[in-house]
């Protein structure tokens, strides 16, 4: 049933979700109502139809003779997603990725094809779906793989039309899986549906972009897009920047904003041909476009990482 948000009705809902809902009410000026479908703890694969899943055999297909449990392929989206099609929603808020931690490289591929089918089942067009980078955090398991899956989620970015990410890089949390400041991520998904689908004017969607690199000597000069107005680290030391040289050896290096780009060092590496950014599960990133949102982490060699 639709309830009015009141500080007892809200303590279920999703923090994220009522914060962007609020967000919107306040700069639209009119009722918005938003539908929480959840689950913690889930894979992507059970918010998938088994046609979507078609073509994909990195996940466990449970016995006939098995319970159900949460994580069985297609069970949420049966249980979770099909009982509100037909609500004639603006668009979608995704938030997941932790439990896939383990298969990250066809993630992309998945998001595509979940939100492909969910809109065609949805039969309204290719409405917004905008979501989540995962945050950094001291992971225990399989800690490799999460760059792996910040890879993977940007890549959704541009496989999935009419989609935006936002990036968490810098408000994780070394102690819990889920990032406390559910603000600031709020705010950064209200912005994208302020800006693309209500006509906002004058807000920016996205932080900096990496573009090219460029080795002058011992150093190395990082240029990025989508910095109008330049770069930024709130006056704070940059930090969680790797140097490596054709050894493969990656380095904690020294790096400082220059203009418009950043300048990468160290002393340790005399040939450098890779830097790497924010790309450890437990990294926080503190580069920003001077409106104030973030580098999301990046890597700018192609070379193989082991899948754990």
């Amino acid at each position: 049933k639709w309830e009015r948000t009141t500080a007892s009705t809200v303590r279920e809902f999703s923090a994220i979700g009522y914060q962007f809902a609020r967000l919107l009410q306040q700069k639209l000026g009119v009722p918005v109502g938003i539908i929480q479908t959840a689950y913690g703890g889930t894979d992507i694969e059970a918010w998938m139809t088994k046609s979507s899943l078609t073509g994909f055999s990195d996940y466990k297909v449970p016995l006939a003779t098995d319970k159900i449990t949460k994580n069985d392929p297609a069970v949420l989206f049966n249980a979770m997603v099909n009982p509100i099609i037909g609500f004639q929603i603006k668009g979608v808020l995704w938030y997941q990725g932790e439990n896939n931690r383990f298969n990250p490289l066809t993630y992309d591929k998945k998001m595509q094809a979940m939100v492909a089918e969910w809109r065609k089942v949805w039969g309204i067009g290719d409405w917004p779906f905008y979501y989540v980078q995962i945050a950094p955090n001291k992971y225990k398991d399989v800690k490799e793989n999460i760059p792996l899956l910040y890879e993977a989620q940007e890549r959704a970015n541009k496989l999935i039309p009419n989609s935006g990410m936002v990036v968490s890089v810098d408000v994780g949390s070394h102690t819990t899986i889920h990032p406390p400041d559910k603000t600031t991520i709020s705010k950064r998904l209200a912005y994208w549906a302020l800006a693309k689908n209500y006509g906002k004017e004058g807000l920016t969607v996205s932080g900096p972009v990496y573009k090219s690199l460029k080795v002058n000597g011992e150093k190395v000069v990082i240029s990025f897009d989508n910095i109008p107005l330049g770069l930024t680290s709130n006056n704070q030391k940059l930090i969680s920047f790797e140097l490596a040289g054709e050894d493969k050896i990656f380095i904690e290096a020294e790096a400082s904003i220059v203009g418009k780009s950043v300048v990468v060092i160290s002393q340790k590496v005399n040939n450098p041909v890779a830097v790497r950014y924010a790309f450890k599960d437990a990294s926080f990133g503190n580069v920003y476009n001077v409106e104030g949102l973030p580098l999301a982490p990046f890597r700018t060699d192609t070379w193989p990482v082991e899948v754990k």
